[in-house]
């Protein structure tokens, strides 16, 4: 079985230094965005909720907002069950994927602080279209054979996947915890 890890959200609780991140930036350009505002757009990628949010100095305020964030990234946790589930799944002889709306350099740093066991990555960065958009899991099944099922926690996840064609589990939805995708049948 193939398992496609959706990272913040699901895996870490990044969605707080996301939000101070974006926040800072657009204050830099002398534009008040709300928490309210990003968490709503959590999910998709940096540069699509950049866009959304209406920068005025698109490619700045997106580098500002990284720059933010790889200052409070040492403030991101893992999430209940996220080391012990990977870990589980991946001595069950599973594949580990995980598909982010993350730049690479950010996704990699958090999963270097974190050490899991992951097969393969993929990124807002390494995509033409980000989530909801199938072409990250398109590429994982380029990559690996077999079945599929997506691990998220927004909307963007779920459209994701219905329009790969491949099942899903939403955390706080069809999962109350990381754990139980150890009991879930596919």
């Amino acid at each position: 079985m193939i398992y496609i890890f959706d990272m913040d959200g699901t895996l870490v609780d990044s969605s707080d230094a996301h939000a101070e991140s974006f926040i800072k930036a657009f204050k830099l350009e002398n534009k008040i965005i709300t928490k309210k505002a990003v968490k709503d757009l959590m999910g998709l990628s940096g540069k699509d909720i950049v866009k959304i949010l209406g920068a005025s100095n698109f490619d700045e305020t997106y580098k500002n907002k990284k720059k933010f964030f790889s200052k409070v990234i040492d403030r991101v946790k893992s999430l209940d069950g996220a080391t012990e589930v990977l870990t589980q799944l991946k001595k069950q002889g599973h594949t580990i994927c995980i598909a982010t709306s993350a730049s690479r350099d950010t996704a990699e740093a958090i999963l270097k602080k974190f050490n899991w066991p992951i097969d393969f990555l993929i990124t807002a960065t390494d995509v033409k279209h980000a989530k909801p958009h199938p072409e990250m899991i398109e590429t994982i099944r380029e990559k690996f054979e077999g079945k599929m099922i997506m691990i998220g926690d927004a909307k963007f996840d779920r459209e994701m996947s219905k329009n790969a064609e491949i099942p899903c589990l939403i955390l706080g939805d069809e999962i109350k915890t990381l754990y139980d995708v150890l009991k879930h049948k596919v």
